[in-house]
């Protein structure tokens, strides 16, 4: 499955002197300052109200994505850059209802909220709703459907906070914060991917392998870094789709016992450099492992897991943890003369990226069929087998 150029157009990499800023966001904090001096003084005005939707699609089984969005306790374990900490304080009846938690949270802004929330419905495994209180007041919900081999999750808050900074800065800051916000719901979607594919592995050996999510910001370096990231994710995005198909002059089982062997990418994907499997077992539905890919002198690593396989004819991959969401599929077919293989990925890119998404698909796909060119002659004059 490729990536090639993809990781280079969207990956921002910030040096780790940000001295260079420093005048810049002395000026801003003064100003801001001096801003929220003035509208305090006023002491005026109701706390503004927060309203989001979000979606996460993941691959995995409902009843496995409801019971960790229902389990508030362990969200520090899988959603660590957000919460840090939360623990039931009062129990509920037989359904949860009435269950309350107290929470504390922050998100790539400098500051934390602590707040409590009680369950209102319990609709398990499609969903339950909540109300919170605290230094965040308002009510949400969690909507889950199955879609085949597919959840997806939405999100839906109403929220106001009582924070000064908040209540007398919104006026100015207000795209600041709902950015706060929409960094902590890409950070829930990579923490649950992960967490899915702790659950499916099939020893304690290959939890252990599944990788950490990642931890809090700490400083000035991480928070520009998160903010950028944000300016690149949050908007309606567009989905760059590559669809590439060559004929081999070999067996079908021959081409597919080669191609479902991932170490094997290392021998015709020039941009891959290393890869890993990091689970156990034969490769199957719930398989995971780790590859390495440098392009133009950087590397990017990439988590990835398998969320279908039909033996001897398709295999379906997504990122658990890289650059920017991913999806493939490679499909084997008995041709005349061979095997015709197909490989189709999808990529999520920022919005901000959308004018040029045909350009990239363009320079995308030329190393694909590259690589693939490089797989034909490979297996055609014999230079690579499959094992037995």
């Amino acid at each position: 499955m490729m990536l090639g150029l993809l990781e280079l157009i969207v990956q921002w990499r910030f040096a780790d002197d940000v001295r260079g800023i420093g005048f810049a966001t002395a000026t801003v904090t003064l100003f801001l300052l001096g801003a929220y001096g003035s509208v305090h003084a006023l002491g005026v005005g109701p706390a503004p109200v927060y309203r989001y939707v979000n979606r996460w699609r993941v691959a995995g089984r409902i009843e496995d994505v409801a019971s960790i969005l229902r389990d508030g306790e362990g969200y520090p374990r899988w959603w660590r850059a957000v919460y840090l900490e939360a623990r039931t304080v009062r129990q509920g009846d037989a359904r949860r209802i009435g269950e309350v938690g107290r929470v504390r949270a922050r998100g790539f802004l400098p500051y934390a909220v602590e707040f409590e929330v009680r369950v209102t419905d319990e609709r398990f495994p499609h969903g339950y709703s909540l109300v919170t209180d605290g230094e965040l007041q308002g009510k949400g919900e969690w909507r889950i459907e199955a879609d085949g081999p597919w959840v997806d999750v939405e999100s839906h808050w109403s929220l106001s906070g009582n924070k000064p900074l908040w209540r007398y800065t919104s006026f100015l800051l207000r795209p600041l914060f709902e950015a706060n916000h929409h960094w902590t719901m890409r950070r829930g979607e990579e923490g649950l991917r992960l967490e899915l594919a702790r659950r499916v592995a099939p020893t304690a050996q290959a939890r252990a392998a599944v990788a950490q999510a990642p931890g809090p910001v700490h400083g000035l370096g991480d928070t520009v870094r998160a903010f950028a990231e944000v300016l690149l994710h949050v908007g309606r995005g567009t989905t760059v789709r590559l669809s590439h198909t060559t004929l081999i002059r070999r067996p079908p089982q021959d081409v597919f016992a080669f191609i479902a062997r991932v170490e094997n990418d290392l021998l015709w994907q020039s941009e891959i450099s290393e890869v890993t499997v990091t689970s156990n077992g034969p490769m199957g539905v719930g398989s995971t492992f780790r590859e390495v890919r440098r392009s133009l002198g950087h590397s990017f690593v990439w988590e990835m897991r398998v969320t279908s396989w039909e033996a001897g004819r398709h295999i379906a991959i997504e990122s658990v943890r890289g650059t920017v969401p991913y999806r493939g599929s490679r499909e084997v077919a008995a041709s005349p003369g061979g095997t015709q293989i197909t490989e189709i990925s999808e990529v999520q890119m920022p919005w901000v990226l959308q004018p040029f998404s045909r350009w990239i698909e363009r320079a995308s796909l030329a190393p694909v069929v590259a690589a693939y060119e490089r797989l034909r002659l490979q297996m055609e004059a014999a230079e690579v087998s499959a094992p037995p």
